[in-house]
């Protein structure tokens, strides 16, 4: 889950023609792409702002408006994809010049044990959702002693302690945009729902509730594009006998301002769910790993096997691009390439459930798992940086 965030601040031409790097994107810039698309800030980030981003392996991805850009090199492709129009993002994770070429590895590491996380009474405070926004980790923690599902959503800054930020949600997958919008799916309103991160006090707001007329069955995870496209997944994990959308088990798209649309049921149980850097890859965990091309408007096509054999509770991206899988039914971390080729080494920990990037250089992995039957927090060092949710 992740929103990624480039600020390309003045006219493409202009920085061309200096030749200079672009310190907010911290990639390099290829000649072209005109800023052809007006209007509207991207929400979360996005690419070249009104025109093309240019190679250079910068996230943001493609979207709508602008032209395509010439020139511009980089591991994640040439040319870029079409710009996003609107005003460069105001806040927002940006990855570091050269980290989309580094190699990341989970041999020899060993994960740290959080202690602190409050427990709940005779169910243990299932932990899911980690997202990392402003210094400090936010998290859901459910109470299945329903139903439905309860809980509520907590805050653990690093070398401090855990604290509440939102009682009584239900939420469990958690994302943010780089405005500092919290987006978060819930199983006690079966729907996405967002937040002020920066103030609990104001009231959330509804992002979808209903698809063809009925609520949806229990969403588990999500992710939101730089222009505001909300991507979810919808398995029956936690409604019982009254999962309103089976037999369907869905991912949808929600378009900023727009209702729901179900783009894939190819998943059994559809659970995690990434972007990849440049947003052209959606990722779907579950049952099998799937990858699914996205189109400059964000809508989704087919889906593919994504590595060999593979399955995933959550998911997360790094810079260069290769995507964490948190295995909760065989108890372990993976890393597999852009390409779908394991990386080198596992972490073994009982039953995790998600993942994100955090800490003051985005290169901690944070780790949430359920084993001993109580929700648990993890923190391994690693050599990439990678995105807060």
């Amino acid at each position: 889950m992740r929103v990624q965030v480039l600020s390309l601040i003045g006219a493409i031409s202009a920085l061309a023609a200096c030749g200079s790097q672009n310190s907010n994107n911290n990639s390099n810039l290829g000649s072209g792409g005109e800023a052809n698309a007006t209007g509207g800030s991207a929400a979360g980030g996005g690419p070249a702002a009104g025109g093309s981003n240019t190679g250079g392996g910068a996230s943001g991805g493609a979207a709508s408006g602008g032209a395509p850009g010439s020139g511009g090199e980089g591991p994640l492709g040439s040319g870029g994809g079409d710009g996003t129009g609107g005003a460069p993002p105001k806040t927002g994770f940006q990855c570091p010049a050269g980290s989309e070429s580094l190699t990341p590895s989970l041999a020899n590491k060993t994960l740290t044990a959080i202690t602190g996380v409050p427990e709940i009474v005779n169910n243990g405070g299932f932990l899911e959702g980690p997202v990392w926004y402003n210094g400090k980790l936010y998290l859901s923690q459910i109470d299945f002693s329903g139903p439905p599902p309860s809980g509520i959503i907590l805050t653990y800054t690093p070398g401090g302690a855990f604290a509440p930020f939102l009682t009584d949600v239900g939420t469990n997958g958690l994302a943010v945009d780089g405005e500092g919008r919290l987006y978060a799916t819930t199983v006690l309103n079966a729907g996405v729902i967002s937040f002020n991160a920066d103030d609990a006090t104001e009231p959330p707001v509804d992002v979808a509730r209903m698809y063809n007329g009925a609520v949806f069955n229990s969403p588990n995870d999500l992710t939101v594009r730089s222009d505001g496209t909300v991507y979810f997944t919808d398995p029956t994990h936690n409604c019982g006998q009254e999962c309103a959308q089976d037999p369907v088990k869905g991912v949808y798209r929600v378009p900023p301002g727009g209702a729901a649309e179900l783009i894939t049921t190819t998943q059994d149980q559809p659970n995690g769910i990434a972007l990849s850097p440049d947003e052209s890859v959606l990722y779907v965990g579950g049952t099998s790993v799937t990858k699914h091309p996205v189109m400059a408007d964000g809508s989704v096509g087919a889906g593919t096997e994504f590595g060999t054999g593979q399955v995933s509770d959550g998911l997360a991206v790094d810079c260069a691009g290769n995507v964490y899988l948190a295995q909760y039914t065989l108890s372990k971390l993976v890393i597999l390439s852009p390409s779908g080729t394991p990386l080198a080494g596992e972490i073994a920990v009982q039953e995790p459930t998600n993942l994100a990037f955090g800490g003051p250089d985005n290169k901690t992995l944070y780790v949430t798992a359920f084993g001993d039957n109580r929700g648990k927090l993890y923190s391994v060092e690693l050599e990439v940086p990678g995105f807060p949710y």
